[in-house]
């Protein structure tokens, strides 16, 4: 958040209210663990079977694992991303872009 204060600050000093700032920072965190979504499942299932081939073991998959990935990811992706958002929203413009 830092990073984005001055971008924030800007945002803010014409016109963004507070609710802009939050839905922003939440979009941005879901479009992220979407994505870290649509990455990681596909690997992991990738790599038991690489697994599974290399142990030369077999392995069975139930439906309540893919589930679980989903719903932690979700979890932990959202709470990552409402903190910052709350901070930023409280942000005061002018402390953002004042130099030093």
């Amino acid at each position: 958040m830092r990073q984005r204060a001055r971008e924030i600050a800007i945002r803010k000093a014409v016109g963004a209210r507070r609710q802009d700032i939050l839905g922003q920072f939440i979009v941005e965190a879901c479009v992220i663990t979407v994505a870290g979504l649509a990455f990681g499942v596909p690997v992991g299932l990738v790599a038991g079977s690489v697994v599974e081939f290399v142990a030369d073991a077999p392995s069975a998959y139930q439906a309540w694992f893919f589930w679980a990935a989903v719903c932690s990811a979700l979890v932990s992706g959202l709470a990552s991303g409402i903190l910052p958002a709350l901070r930023a929203s409280r942000l005061d413009p002018v402390a953002a872009l004042s130099p030093g």
